[in-house]
């Protein structure tokens, strides 16, 4: 959800709204992350759980690198390069960064309900 709300406020809405919104998205992650990394290393056998808590801090970095490798790919094709950066660019690109993001945010919540699931 506050994906869609950063698309869509990004480009004309409140600042105030866009801070709100990206410190949602940041406590979500932090309390998202410490219950999937809970339930990883409790689904894992005991002999398991140090390559399963080490394959959790790779598996983030990971995605940390892909997602602003895939940022940087978006905010270009946009038009956000360089010395040529004008005020529509930005705008244009603060929309399709966060609509791109959407897929890969979707991707996320299946694998984490598909998570939830097996562990019931």
């Amino acid at each position: 959800a506050t994906l869609i709300g950063l698309a869509a406020l990004f480009r004309d809405g409140p600042f105030a709204a866009v801070i709100a919104l990206s410190g949602l998205q940041g406590a979500g992650f932090g309390l998202a992350w410490a219950f999937m990394s809970q339930a990883v290393l409790m689904g894992s056998p005991p002999a398991e759980r140090a390559v399963a808590s080490s394959a959790l801090v790779c598996v983030q970095q990971t995605g940390t690198a892909v997602g602003a490798a895939l940022t940087g790919a978006v905010a270009n094709l946009v038009g956000a390069t360089g010395e040529t950066l004008t005020r529509e660019a930005a705008q244009a690109t603060g929309f399709w960064v966060f609509a791109a993001a959407l897929p890969p945010g979707l991707l996320g919540v299946w694998c984490a309900w598909r998570l939830a699931a097996q562990l019931r």
